[in-house]
């Protein structure tokens, strides 16, 4: 089971533990991207005036409080506007059973099937 809980600023050492996982997931998940840009989640929660945004962290953590996905969103509140920057999954949670088993059945000469309804 995931909680999901939404992280505002990283003051409390929990806060800032989930923070630096999906940080973590962001250098996994988005290789290309600058780490000034992915270093500066943290400031970007705290200060919303130096960045132009309200910047909101959500993260989805298992039961041991691992961070498995995170979503980061950017709200402009005198504007009414707000958009999704970044989802992400952390590695290994994308389907990759689902890949592995196509990918058996094609080693071992598995036929596609198409399904139509009936």
């Amino acid at each position: 089971m995931l909680r999901i809980r939404k992280i505002t600023d990283t003051r409390e050492p929990a806060d800032a533990a989930a923070a630096k996982q999906a940080m973590d997931i962001i250098r996994a998940q988005f290789p290309d991207m600058a780490e000034r840009d992915i270093g500066k989640l943290p400031a970007q929660l705290r200060d919303p005036y130096k960045y132009r945004f309200l910047s909101e962290l959500f993260v989805a953590e298992d039961r041991r409080g691992k961070v498995r996905g995170l979503a980061v969103m950017l709200l402009d509140p005198q504007l009414l506007f707000a958009y999704l920057e970044m989802v992400s999954a952390a590695p290994g949670r994308t389907g990759a059973r689902r890949q592995r088993a196509v990918s058996s059945r094609r080693v071992q000469g598995g036929r596609r099937r198409s399904i139509s309804a009936s």
